[in-house]
């Protein structure tokens, strides 16, 4: 406000932050505002509670801002609780809801997410997604590839629950196009904020769009080197606890050593995040049924999983011996999934939109990949076709089965 003090309905405006932020908003403010208290500058220190004249309590978190690898402030070994560079602030109100604005940070310290976790899960997250899928910009801000990751951290420690309704803020131009955006982020149980968006949160009234649920059973089908793996990857990205179920066991002793699968093998070992735990089975219905609700179960693939089934019956040769074993297999696997309360990503191959093999092995393989693919699509709730590394959705959410 510009002119002789603040408005006589108006109380002092307090602005709250660290001293390196508050350094930055002085020069904005009317020096005789700072005078005469209608503007106050007041440092906060991480832990800080402000009461509200509403009754809104809000707490000062630790930001990943100007932090280094571990938490600590770069070139310190300290942590930034003292003097932070930036804060997050938790928002309580009169009846208990709880908002975190975690915009400007980075992923965050173990020590920040510890201390938003409470008995309940936050109500509203509001929380930064600047770089899309740029991950070399080296700046103290979440990306499509940490954000998953952080909220992984959150859900695992309690402080992001199934009711919760995150939403994607500090949006920018790095991020893919609208309808990518959306998608990808609905697989994390997030959505993209927009300009003037209300969200009401609180223990008796609605919230308007609510949390997200997303679809708790994918299929990702797609030709050779189409992106399958990596989108199955993305979707399982933000989940606690997620089980990858490597399907194509061990090479066969009688065999020559495959430098070229074992190149495949190593490279999707790495691109795996460490905390995931990794079982080499074939009995994928088993995992699944053992999933429990919050887990996630990503599978990778069901096509070499039917070689294994056929493999393990000798029955390349007997067409009907063949068909019998998998239909009985293919059962067993779609009453696992209808029944699963966790989330469930399925890897396949299309393999029979090119040239009809010439050997009979070949047709029988190609025949009853796609017996499969159609049968547990019709056990999932979402099915993803990946060409060229972009990812389509084939038809809408399925119903069927228990939700």
């Amino acid at each position: 406000a510009q002119g002789g003090g603040a408005p006589a309905s108006m109380g002092a405006i307090e602005v709250h932050g660290p001293v390196s932020a508050l350094d930055r908003v002085r020069p904005w403010v009317d020096p005789a505002r700072l005078a005469d208290g209608s503007v106050r500058l007041v440092e906060c220190v991480v832990g800080r509670e402000v009461v509200l004249p509403s009754g809104h309590i809000a707490r000062a978190h630790l930001a990943n801002h100007g932090l280094g690898e571990h938490g600590f402030p770069s070139g310190s070994s300290e942590l930034a609780t003292a003097a932070p560079e930036a804060v997050l602030w938790e928002v309580t109100s009169p009846d208990g809801a709880r908002m975190l604005h975690a915009a400007d940070t980075g992923p965050l310290p173990a020590s920040t997410v510890a201390s938003i976790a409470s008995a309940s899960p936050l109500d509203l997250l509001l929380v930064e997604e600047t770089f899309g899928d740029v991950v070399d910009h080296g700046t103290a801000h979440l990306d499509l590839q940490t954000l998953p990751l952080l909220l992984a951290a959150l859900r695992d420690a309690g402080a992001v629950g199934d009711s919760t309704t995150v939403v994607a803020v500090h949006l920018s131009h790095h991020n893919p196009p609208e309808p990518e955006l959306v998608r990808r982020l609905a697989a994390w149980g997030v959505r993209p904020g927009r300009d003037l968006d209300v969200i009401t949160v609180g223990a008796t009234r609605p919230v308007p769009g609510g949390a997200l649920t997303p679809a708790r059973r994918t299929l990702v089908t797609g030709g050779a080197r189409s992106g399958k793996s990596r989108e199955a990857e993305r979707l399982v990205a933000a989940a606690p606890r997620v089980t990858y179920v490597a399907t194509s066991g061990p090479p066969h002793a009688d065999l020559p050593h495959d430098a070229e699968w074992a190149d495949r093998v190593a490279r999707h070992r790495e691109r795996r995040p460490a905390a995931w735990s990794t079982v080499e089975t074939a009995d994928v219905a088993g995992v699944v049924r053992s999933a429990q609700a919050g887990d996630a179960v990503l599978v990778d693939c069901l096509t070499l999983w039917l070689t294994r089934v056929i493999d393990d019956a000798d029955a390349w040769n007997d067409a009907d011996t063949a068909r019998s074993i998998m239909l009985a297999s293919v059962a067993d696997l779609v009453s696992a999934l209808r029944a699963t309360p966790a989330r469930v990503v399925l890897v396949t191959n299309e393999v029979g939109s090119g040239i009809v093999p010439l050997h009979a092995g070949a047709r029988l393989f190609r025949d009853l990949l796609g017996e499969v693919n159609s049968r547990v699509a019709d056990a999932c709730d979402e099915v993803l076709l990946t060409v060229a590394g972009r990812a389509i959705i084939l038809g809408e959410l399925r119903t069927e089965g228990p939700l």
